[in-house]
């Protein structure tokens, strides 16, 4: 087969690759968006439960349960909000990855501090652990591409004469 004859085929693999890639992630993508869903439902059914049981029983553990399941239900809440903004923006923002970094963060420390086995190091590193992705987020925030767009080059006229 000649040179003429291999570059012409390999634009249409591509393209053929492309679309498969595409319509394998975009599956993919709907089966974890129906494995969320279905994650936040149970999470729901259970935040129901630890409330009945929290009202029946009025027992510190009853409420401890009941808090770590709302805390759970916050965290499918966070991956189901980053899995519908892939759908629809086709990418993931960092300040919606750090979002349900810190949702899981948080929960954790909830947990450890209800289960009396957070030390002082480990609150610590929550601690910066935290500290670190807030301050990721608001630089995210701060620096946002999406507010100027993808041709910005540099502050407009008007920007560079505030004082």
């Amino acid at each position: 087969m000649s040179e003429a004859g291999r570059s012409k085929r390999t634009p249409s693999n591509r393209r053929a690759v492309a679309v498969l890639q595409r319509v394998v992630v975009d599956l993919l993508i709907d089966v974890l968006v129906l494995l969320v869903l279905v994650a936040l439902v149970w999470a729901v059914v259970g935040v129901a439960r630890d409330v009945w049981h929290a009202v029946t029983q009025s027992s510190v553990e009853a409420f401890k349960s009941l808090t770590v399941e709302i805390l759970t239900v916050f965290v499918f809440i966070e991956l189901f909000h980053s899995l519908t903004e892939y759908i629809r923006y086709q990418r993931i923002r960092i300040t919606t990855l750090i979002d349900a970094s810190l949702a899981f963060v948080l929960r954790e420390a909830w947990i450890g501090m209800y289960s009396g086995e957070s030390d002082w190091r480990r609150l610590v590193a929550v601690a910066l652990l935290i500290t670190a992705l807030g301050g990721v987020r608001t630089l995210a925030v701060v620096f946002s591409p999406g507010e100027r767009g993808p041709e910005y080059t540099g502050p407009s006229e008007r920007e560079a004469a505030r004082p």
